[in-house]
């Protein structure tokens, strides 16, 4: 693996047949995430930052529709990925254009869709205020901020974070980082790249969160999510 960006690039063995999808995502912070989608019944997920594909696999796998978007796509992971989920749709390109136009090709096609979008990818105040101009418009359940608490004055609607001290007891990062670094071939410095204790993920509420029945049966103010 190799550095970029901050995170761990992988690239597959030429010798290897198996699929090379990889994340660099804590899974108790991927539990979370998953948490809160299904909490709000979101039926569609738009990943904008696919990386190594792991985490869009997971969303696919745990039944949502998935569209992914990444501006520089790692070779091998799309290819992968289409193997593996037939259904997925892919975006190539600036998901500062493209996720409000996967939103709207969804909501579009099947209006009664509950979408969350995930922005692993721009990220910062890009990000929020990319959200703010084209998603607060458009009928989404949730907008999720990867790597960035959001404050409370740069979003109009209930915000949670990852790092609520509830869930980080529910889902300790030093647990992620123990059943990690029991695998073999683990290298030291994956440990503080994979669980910065600081990792956090805004959990927003879109303008639709409250659009029909959840999948869960329950009301996301009874949660704590």
């Amino acid at each position: 693996g190799e550095h970029g960006g901050g995170d761990m690039v992988w690239q597959a063995n030429a010798s290897d047949p198996r699929p090379c999808l990889w994340g660099n995502m804590a899974p108790g912070k991927l539990v979370t995430i998953i948490a809160f989608l299904r909490a709000l019944g979101v039926t569609h997920v738009v990943e904008s930052g696919r990386m190594g594909g792991l985490s869009a696999f997971h969303y696919a796998q745990l039944g949502f529709n998935v569209t992914s978007v990444e501006l520089l796509p790692v070779p091998g992971v799309e290819r992968a990925l289409r193997r593996a989920v037939p259904g997925m749709r892919f975006l190539n390109g600036d998901g500062v254009r493209l996720v409000p136009e996967a939103v709207d090709r969804i909501l579009a096609q099947a209006p009664d869709a509950r979408v969350a979008v995930i922005l692993d990818g721009p990220k910062g105040s890009l990000a929020v205020s990319m959200a703010r101009a084209s998603l607060l418009s458009r009928g989404v359940s949730a907008v999720l901020f990867d790597d960035q608490a959001v404050s409370v004055r740069s979003w109009p609607l209930p915000l949670a974070y990852s790092s609520d001290p509830q869930l980080r007891a529910a889902l300790p990062m030093e647990r992620d980082a123990f059943a990690h670094a029991q695998q073999p071939g683990t290298m030291e410095y994956e440990l503080p790249l994979y669980f910065p204790e600081k990792d956090v993920i805004t959990l927003a509420l879109g303008p639709a969160w409250k659009k029909g029945p959840s999948a869960s049966g329950c009301r996301f103010e009874d949660t704590k999510c």
